[in-house]
Order: C-alpha cells, then sequence, then structure tokens
C-alpha cells in the first residue's frame, strides 16, 4: 500500500485519514528569519499543511546560474514546515502566477529562438528540465516516507486551454517527467477539469460557489477528494486601485460551505508577505494593474505577521474539520505603550549613477540586454540640420519611459502617463536624447505572459495623435472575422469558434457599434492603441478590414498597441469598433498616432542601479535621498509612511524592499524587523523630483492602506 492514497472524503497518509486544511504561504516572499514564526502561527490557525510555489525566475535569475540561498533556500523552508509537523504540498510550475513577475518564468526565457511557453515545445522544456534538475530533488527528499513530509506536488498551474494543440501533450510529459524524477506522493492539476490527464488529481480553484462545484468533480471523479487548492481569503492590490478586502464572516460561511460538503483546502493566501525588489507582476484588466510592493491580499495572517479577524475566525473552521478542540485565539494588538520611533532627518540628496554605456545597432528590449528586472537607459545622439521642435512617439515598449532631450526633462510616455506623443526642442547640430525606462513588472497571467520589456520598436520624432471623435449607437450583433490561425494556436478550436462565440440570440446580449473618421497621409506610418478589458469581446475594422479582435475570455486584457499602416489609405479613413456591453467608455483609450521620421543615430544602452557604482548622470527630477536612524528588533512591526513622495523604490540597508507609487492603495511600506541592524540607512530612488520630508516611521496599523 503506498505511504499517502485518497478516497472522496479523506487523504490516507502512512494510514492515518487527515484531512487537508492547509495554508498559502511562500518562502520567497518572507524574509527567512521570519519563516519560523509564519509556519508557527498557521499552525496556531490549526492549518495542518503548508503550500508553496516556486520561483524559478528568483533562483535562475540569469541562464545556467542557480541560488537555492537565504529566502530561496526551499530546503531549509521544508525543514522548518516539518519542523513544525506541518504537511507541504509543493507547486514547483514551471509557471505559477502568483502575481510574480513574468509568472514565475525567467525573463531571458522570452528571448530563446523558437520558444513557446508552457507547451510542448524542446528549447522551453529544455530550459524546464534544467530548472527541475536543481529543484525536484528537494522535494524528492522531503517525501513522505522519505524522511520528510511533502504530500503532494502540482503540475503546471491553472492551465486552462482545454483544446490547446499539444496541451494534454504537454501535462502528461510534467506528469512523466515528475515520475521519472521519483516523485512518488499524488500529483494534482488546478486547471478547472480543462485538461484532466490520468493519474493526476483535479482541482479548483475559487473563493464561492462550492456546493455547485462539488456536485460537478464528484460527479467527473467519483473516487477522489474534492480539494480546493486556492480558496482566495483576500484579493491582491494593484496601484491606483482601492486596497482590497473580503468580508470576514462571508469568506469564513464559504469556507465552512468546503467543509460541509466534505472537501478540503489550501487557504490562497494564509500569508501573503511583500514583493521585494522588482518581483511583482501585473496582469490583465486596464493599463495600471502592476501590483504592489505589498502581498498582504488581506490574509488571516497579515503581511506584518500578525493575526487578524479573519485568522480567528477561519480557525475555528480549520480545528472543527478535523474534529479538534478549538483553542482560544485572540487576534493580534499592539502593546498599549510603544516607544517613541526614531524621526528621519538629515536627508542628503545625489543624482543617480550610470554604470556604463555599450552600443547598440538598434533599439532592443531588456531581456536581450541582459537587463532582466528594473530600469534601463536608452541614449541616442544624432545630428539635426536645423532647430526646431519634435513630438516623439514609442510603437514597442514596456511600460514607463521618461524623457530627456539635450539634458532636460519633457514628460513621461507609456503606463499610467502620457499616450500622446512627448514634445520636445532639437537644437541645431549634435543632440543627445536619454530614455529612462521602468519596468513596471511583467505579465503573471493571460497568454501575454511572456512579454518584453524596455524599448524594441521604432521611435519616430514626427508624430501626431489622432483622438478621433466616436459616434456610438447600438448594434443589433457583434461584427467579426476570426482568424483562424490564430484561433488554432491560441484557442485551440478554429472554426469551432464560430459555433460557440458570439452566435447567441441578440435578445440576450447587448451590442455597441463606434465610427469615427479621420484623414491618412500617404507615406505616413499609423499606429493605434486601445484598452481591452478582461472578459470583454471588442472587434475593431478599419475601412472594412478587421485589425483585431478579442474573444469574451480571461486571456485576453490590457492595453493593445498595434501599426495599422497598411489599412489607412490616402483621405478619408472609416474606423470601426464592436463591442459587447452597454458601457462606451472604452472609447476614451482608443486613439491612433500618424508618424514619420524615425529616430537614427549613435543608439546606446546602460543598467539604471541605485546601489550600483559608475558615473553620477543628472536626470532631474530623479534623486536619490539618504537617511540614517538607529533601531534594532521593534516591539511592534513597523513600515515607513512616504507621504509627500511620488514614485520610486526603497531601499533598507542596502536591501531593495520594493516599489512605491502613491498615493494609493499603499501609504506604508514594511521594514522586516530582522533586517533591522542598530544603525539602519534608508534610501529612496524617487522619480518624480519630491522631497522626503514629511518621510516618517511609523508602528503598523490600519492606515497602511488607503482607498
Amino acid at each position: 500500500m503506498p505511504e499517502i492514497s485518497y478516497n472522496n472524503k479523506f487523504f490516507f497518509i502512512g494510514g492515518k485519514k487527515v484531512r487537508i486544511a492547509a495554508g498559502a504561504m511562500h518562502y520567497f516572499r518572507i524574509p527567512r528569519e521570519l519563516w519560523r514564526d509564519r509556519i508557527e502561527k498557521a499552525k496556531l490557525a490549526g492549518l495542518n499543511t503548508i503550500e508553496t510555489y516556486f520561483a524559478w525566475n528568483a533562483h535562475e535569475y540569469e541562464e545556467g546560474s542557480f541560488d537555492f540561498s537565504g529566502m530561496l533556500d526551499i530546503d531549509a523552508f521544508f525543514s522548518e514546515c516539518e519542523r513544525a509537523g506541518m504537511y507541504i504540498i509543493a507547486r514547483p510550475g514551471p509557471f505559477i502566477c502568483a502575481e510574480w513577475d513574468n509568472g514565475g518564468f525567467p525573463a531571458w526565457l522570452n528571448v530563446k529562438p523558437g520558444i513557446k511557453l508552457r507547451s510542448y515545445n524542446k528549447p522551453y522544456l529544455s530550459a524546464v528540465g534544467k530548472f527541475f534538475d536543481r529543484c525536484i530533488p528537494v522535494i524528492e527528499k522531503h517525501q513522505y516516507g522519505k524522511g520528510g513530509n511533502v504530500i503532494m506536488v502540482q503540475i503546471e498551474n491553472e492551465y486552462l486551454f482545454p483544446k490547446r494543440a499539444g496541451g494534454k501533450k504537454y501535462m502528461e510529459y510534467l506528469r512523466d517527467d515528475m515520475r521519472a524524477r521519483g516523485i512518488t506522493v499524488p500529483l494534482s492539476s488546478c486547471d478547472h477539469m480543462a485538461q484532466p490527464v490520468k493519474g493526476v488529481l483535479q482541482t479548483h480553484n475559487n473563493s464561492g460557489g462550492f456546493l455547485r462545484t462539488a456536485k460537478a468533480y464528484r460527479k467527473a471523479y467519483p473516487k477522489a477528494p474534492f480539494l480546493v487548492s486556492e480558496y482566495w481569503t483576500g484579493w491582491f492590490d494593484s496601484w491606483g486601485k482601492a486596497h482590497n478586502t473580503r468580508d470576514t464572516k462571508t469568506m469564513a460561511r464559504r469556507l465552512r460551505e468546503i467543509a460541509g460538503v466534505g472537501g478540503m483546502y489550501i487557504q490562497y493566501m494564509f500569508h501573503g508577505g511583500t514583493n521585494f525588489g522588482f518581483w511583482g507582476g501585473r496582469t490583465v484588466g486596464n493599463d495600471r494593474v502592476f501590483m504592489t510592493a505589498s502581498y498582504d491580499y488581506d490574509a488571516p495572517l497579515s503581511e506584518t505577521g500578525q493575526l487578524t479577524a479573519k485568522f480567528v475566525e477561519f480557525s475555528r473552521i480549520n480545528y472543527a474539520m478535523q474534529g479538534l478542540k478549538v483553542p482560544k485565539i485572540s487576534r493580534s494588538m499592539p502593546p498599549r505603550r510603544l516607544p517613541a520611533l526614531p524621526k528621519l532627518s538629515g536627508w542628503k540628496a545625489a543624482n543617480p549613477v550610470v554604470s556604463g554605456w555599450r552600443r547598440l545597432s538598434k533599439f532592443e528590449p531588456f531581456e536581450k540586454l541582459g537587463r532582466y528586472t528594473g530600469y534601463g537607459l536608452y541614449r541616442a545622439r544624432f545630428c539635426s540640420k536645423e532647430a526646431k521642435e519634435a513630438a516623439l512617439y514609442f510603437t514597442k515598449y514596456g511600460d514607463r519611459i521618461k524623457v530627456f532631450a539635450n539634458g532636460e526633462y519633457r514628460g513621461t510616455f507609456g503606463r499610467g502617463a502620457d499616450k500622446d506623443p512627448i514634445r520636445v526642442n532639437f537644437k541645431k547640430g549634435d543632440n543627445e536624447l536619454i530614455f529612462l525606462v521602468d519596468n513596471m513588472g511583467r505579465f503573471n497571467y493571460s497568454l501575454s505572459v511572456g512579454e518584453l520589456k524596455g524599448i524594441f520598436g521604432p521611435v519616430f520624432t514626427e508624430a501626431k495623435a489622432i483622438n478621433p471623435v466616436w459616434t456610438v449607437k447600438a448594434a443589433e450583433s457583434f461584427r467579426f472575422a476570426p482568424d483562424r490561425a490564430r484561433d488554432r494556436e491560441v484557442y485551440g478550436c478554429g472554426g469551432e469558434l464560430l459555433k460557440v462565440w458570439p452566435n447567441e440570440p441578440p435578445s440576450k446580449r447587448k451590442f455597441l457599434k463606434a465610427e469615427a473618421s479621420f484623414s491618412g497621409v500617404k507615406g505616413k506610418r499609423y499606429f493605434t492603441r486601445f484598452m481591452v478589458k478582461d472578459y470583454e469581446n471588442k472587434s475593431l475594422f478599419l475601412n472594412g478590414k478587421q485589425f483585431y479582435y478579442g474573444r469574451n475570455s480571461h486571456i485576453n486584457g490590457g492595453i493593445v498597441e498595434l501599426e495599422v499602416t497598411k489599412y489607412v489609405r490616402e483621405g478619408k479613413n472609416l474606423a470601426e469598433v464592436y463591442h459587447e456591453g452597454s458601457d462606451a467608455d472604452f472609447l476614451k483609450s482608443c486613439s491612433f498616432a500618424e508618424c514619420s521620421g524615425e529616430l537614427s543615430g549613435e543608439i546606446s544602452f546602460a543598467a539604471f542601479e541605485p546601489l550600483a557604482k559608475g558615473r553620477r548622470i543628472s536626470l532631474k527630477p530623479l534623486r536619490i535621498w539618504k537617511s540614517v536612524f538607529e533601531l534594532d528588533w521593534p516591539a511592534f512591526p513597523i513600515r515607513l509612511r512616504m507621504d509627500g513622495m511620488g514614485k520610486g523604490q526603497i531601499y533598507l540597508n542596502g536591501i531593495n524592499l520594493g516599489r512605491y507609487w502613491q498615493p494609493k492603495p499603499q501609504r506604508d511600506y514594511y521594514l522586516p524587523e530582522p533586517w533591522l541592524k542598530g544603525k539602519n540607512e534608508i534610501m529612496i530612488l524617487e522619480e518624480e523630483g519630491n522631497s522626503p520630508g514629511e518621510v516618517r516611521l511609523v508602528y503598523d496599523s490600519s492606515e497602511a492602506f488607503v482607498g
């Protein structure tokens, strides 16, 4: 009899009946010195299992160079779980989502020749295999029955492509590869039964509707347990939006619902932690769904390790569902008297540094230049025959570009910034343009995973924004002309798409049609930019020819930027947008640009590292601010309140704590207790020219988030 098996009610672990009550926490989001505290609090909450993803890109930041030390020491993290008597569920990926940069994939993978992520593709699987060579042996030696407590391993993550060509073969490959590497415990897959694989337990991710879902799973797999592999206890935060919270009583009721139907669960997240450094990702929805530094997630155990009301309520359910006596637990409260925190003063300002320029033959993405996270600088030097005003337009880039012309800051182009061309002044003779590009985090979800950052398309110096006036009216149907090759690749259905979308009776659906016209000029190049929201149907035409359509699916979303020159004709042009829904607000983001005068000259690139040694460069309004304060392990967790600041990065004693972008939803930034060393240095890279006169240390409180 295997050490671990299951039926439709229990897991049998070493002959013992177990109902899994698990909590997710990610070792790579928690300082190593705090692992034990967070794990012990999970046990206090009545959980019997810890679940974690593996962050491939953190372990293999540069191809072939692996790091499993410090916060990335999976072996030590598993040992801490085992010391506390906790079972372990490992989710090594290779794709993890997790609101983590690039969904966990290393950025260098994005430019591998012939690469096709999350598919049965030799270059991709070769890279996966090299990562697995290093991390799967750690799982293998920590398996239950071999001296450890790993009871289950997940293959892939949310593989929601039921008919994608080769999808099943890819999943079967991962299953067989895990077995060949010595994984004997049960394997799982959380793809909502979209791509079931024989011998792999199908699990479910959601935050509600469990009565209906459990019935469907039990019908499909009568001999397997109903396991909610991600019960979303809260939700992530993104810049510019309100802080996400989920009502404790509602979430507790839904958790009881899982237990009530005989199910088991993993609370995602039990403890969220922090997106330190540049590791926060982005997801679909709009132009600014970039993750905050905090991954608090409104989880039962807060970002700073405090017991919340949700912790107390959930713990009762965790104990009860296992038939255990419920202990008395109270939420964390700060001591009545806390010592005053040091004041931050004596701020010193300095210009940032550049560590060295290298020549390029053309604009190339960060990934090809070995710049995988953070900022980069591009420089273009050229000679102008005359003094003139120019208008710069960027065609392929990610994500925000600060433009400096002959030493003068002229504006920011891109995400959450200007969409119109940036106006600059050229002088007669030699000119220098510097572009500071901020990579705000790659897509961690959807088919957009694998995106490029930096500047990697033509930059034009003579550009004109075209913001057409749209006429909107109701439409009887949704017009589109499917690209069958794209359908087969993306959706795996080709002509079948015509049967399932969007041919429902018009009486049950609402459509809008928008029209606008603009004048085209021969010899110019034309680009368009528009928003596609999550779960949105949209189809765009120019002069009767479709140049984009997006199916109602979670795989779409975000700003789409395309060249449409071949669809534009001399004189009058007709643009049409078909949209499902009754909200015409989407047209605010729909614009065109007329371009000429492609930028050329001597092009160079330099890494931009605030802590690096190099030559100081004046890029006002950018400034580096430093202050020193004395504080060791505080009596209660502390944060840095960034009032009065704009956007940038925070460093504590040389450790990158993450991005800040005021004013909401994150107001305060966690300073982990073990990283305070008595005499401490705070360094702030401020992009928008603000001074830190109002920045101060505060104790952790409900005011850490706003909006």
